[in-house]
């Protein structure tokens, strides 16, 4: 009956919740075991940003003990770092696996493919592939709006980094919507002197 049906949504999202919370601990102690320098290669104390993502990025595909779940979600946060570092041909094959592992487990319309496709679409950005930017931006904005509601910040962040490939491909009047609607929802979720509200005013 309905009470069935409800009980099993309900455990579902509980072992969900529960998943998710063991996922965020593991990767939480392997990030920290990158960062703090178990390893004698990592402990030295001029070691760059980059020795420790590449690091990290070996370790993923070298050690068996890794779940699924947490090299998918490992995956995004090193792809995204390389990103992040102007490391693009690092990024690139870091983000091929991140997609292709995000959706067997989760599927395609899943925040955490989201994750995959906006760090994609920030390196397409990057890389002054503006139409390629756009069209990613806006599926995970269509995937957040889905995932979190349309007052999200993660929904705004989408809407945001939007915008400005939008602008530089020069549609204006599209460019301008996003961004109205991000700084928006950032009014009501984050502080004025967030830099995603001072970034996205400039657009």
């Amino acid at each position: 009956g309905t009470a069935s049906w409800y009980a099993i949504q309900l455990a579902g999202e509980r072992n969900r919740a529960r998943q998710e919370a063991a996922t965020a601990t593991h990767v939480a102690d392997f990030l920290a075991n990158v960062f703090t320098g178990s390893n004698s290669r990592i402990a030295n104390g001029d070691t760059t940003a980059r020795e420790l993502l590449d690091w990290g990025a070996e370790r993923i595909e070298t050690d068996l003990a890794i779940q699924p779940e947490m090299k998918a979600h490992l995956l995004n946060v090193i792809s995204g770092a390389y990103v992040q570092y102007d490391l693009f041909d690092q990024a690139q094959p870091l983000l091929e696996r991140a997609l292709s592992q995000n959706t067997q487990l989760y599927g395609r319309n899943s925040k955490e493919t989201a994750e995959t496709l906006y760090w994609m679409a920030t390196l397409a950005s990057h890389r002054d592939d503006n139409a390629k930017s756009v069209s990613l931006y806006e599926e995970v904005l269509r995937i957040r709006e889905s995932a979190f509601g349309p007052r999200h910040v993660g929904t705004a962040d989408a809407l945001a980094a939007l915008a400005s490939p939008t602008l530089r491909g020069g549609d204006t009047p599209n460019a301008a919507r996003p961004a109205e609607r991000a700084l928006d929802v950032y009014a009501h979720t984050v502080d004025a002197n967030d830099e995603r509200v001072l970034t996205t005013i400039n657009v």
